[in-house]
């Protein structure tokens, strides 16, 4: 249809629309190709991907830097629904392509206004400032929303995870970021984003010769940790351990093998083994 409504388009007018884009870019007629995308963006108002894709094509056009702001404005501020940030993200990361850092922030804080505990705006912020600013400026924002009550524990669990890898990767500074794991696990045992985090950040340290022992018992104790002392539930407990078995079959100790053989026995194997493994595994840890 060429008119705005409501109700959703079906996937044949979106393929539609996306096909006679296509052809009008092949052609390469500026006049044609803007005029079409203004059609388009009228029937298709509510859709992310072709205000996106209007975007992404003006940038490409030499001067044109007003004409995409003002795409990513009507998109962000008119149009698309504000549960669904993608674009508004994207803007973000346009205005500070552009030298307006303070512009890109406040659109990362407009977000988190209408979406408190957003994470992937809380990290872009951080982010940002850490770019524009430094480390510190980082842990701030990662602080401010770590005591904002409208995060949920989860989220907050993410949050710390980041805020480790930001030490980790920004400073390469691996014993702070496992410091600011370890120091917060209490209160986040039934957090599947903290565990998941905490266990990818061991599994994800650079190792030589000399380190591989030490990081293989590092990350075998977190494992026995995520098993035996957090509240988290079975299936997640289940998927954790299925990502350290991965690691082991990584690892290059000869006993690694046997390790992941016992363990799939207790992850995977029938229903009285596993019971029986699970309250052997706590006794030992005991």
């Amino acid at each position: 249809r060429p008119y705005f409504h409501v109700t959703e388009l079906d996937e044949a007018q979106l393929e539609n629309w996306s096909k006679y884009l296509d052809f009008e870019e092949t052609e390469a007629d500026y006049t044609r190709i803007a005029f079409l995308y203004e059609r388009c963006v009228v029937t298709c108002a509510h859709y992310d991907e072709f205000w996106q894709r209007y975007a992404r094509w003006m940038y490409n056009q030499d001067g044109k830097e007003e004409e995409v702001r003002n795409i990513f404005q009507r998109a962000s501020c008119i149009y698309t629904p504000i549960a669904r940030p993608a674009i508004r993200l994207h803007w973000a990361l346009f205005e500070e392509a552009c030298n307006r850092p303070s512009v890109a922030a406040a659109i990362y804080e407009a977000i988190l206004v209408t979406s408190p505990g957003n994470l992937e705006a809380i990290t872009r912020l951080a982010n940002l400032q850490r770019r524009q600013v430094g480390y510190d400026a980082a842990v701030q924002v990662y602080d401010q929303y770590l005591a904002d009550a409208e995060c949920s524990a989860d989220d907050k669990g993410a949050l710390v995870v980041e805020m480790a890898r930001l030490a980790w990767k920004s400073k390469r500074d691996a014993v702070q970021g496992r410091d600011i794991l370890s120091r917060q696990q209490q209160l986040f045992l039934d957090s599947p984003s903290f565990w998941a985090g905490y266990l990818s950040f061991e599994i994800d340290q650079p190792t030589t010769l000399d380190t591989a022992a030490e990081q293989a018992e590092r990350v075998k104790a977190l494992h026995s940790t995520i098993r035996n002392k957090t509240r988290l539930s079975a299936d997640i407990i289940k998927d954790l351990s299925q990502r350290y078995m991965g690691y082991l079959t990584e690892k290059q100790s000869k006993l690694a093998a046997r390790e992941y053989l016992e363990l799939d026995m207790l992850v995977n194997g029938p229903a009285l083994v596993v019971t029986a493994g699970k309250f052997a595994a706590k006794g030992s840890a005991a």
